[in-house]
């Protein structure tokens, strides 16, 4: 299913920090954190959605809310199910995702989605 730029930058404020919420506001979004962190699904879907609709120049035919919805399970899939462990490495972290297939699954989505932007980001 396609991602939009829209709907991507909407998973990525509900799993990162506060910085990435600022970086809404450069696509009209309000600079405020998001309260609802995208364990409690409906009401982050809420939340972006007024987001979305504050937004005067919002291109409501390239936003998925079906995609934002996956992306909510997949986290909570993550969260709820996956073992991580990390160790530190020269230049950054390594983390070790174990579970069953469906968290694996899951683990593999959402590093796919938020890699690049967290990359893009410097993090």
């Amino acid at each position: 299913m396609p991602r939009s730029t829209t709907v991507l930058a909407a998973c990525v404020l509900l799993a990162a920090a506060p910085a990435a919420a600022q970086h809404a506001g450069h696509h009209g979004a309000e600079a405020t954190p998001l309260t609802e962190p995208g364990q409690g699904a409906p009401a982050a879907l809420s939340e972006v959605v007024t987001r979305l609709e504050a937004d005067p120049v919002i291109d409501w035919g390239s936003v998925d809310l079906g995609a934002l919805r996956d992306q909510l399970f997949d986290m909570n899939r993550l969260v709820r199910d996956a073992d991580v462990t990390s160790e530190a490495v020269q230049g950054g972290l390594r983390m070790r995702v174990t579970g069953d297939a469906a968290a694996l699954a899951a683990t593999r989505r959402m590093v796919s989605v938020h890699a690049s932007e967290l990359a893009r980001d410097g993090r």
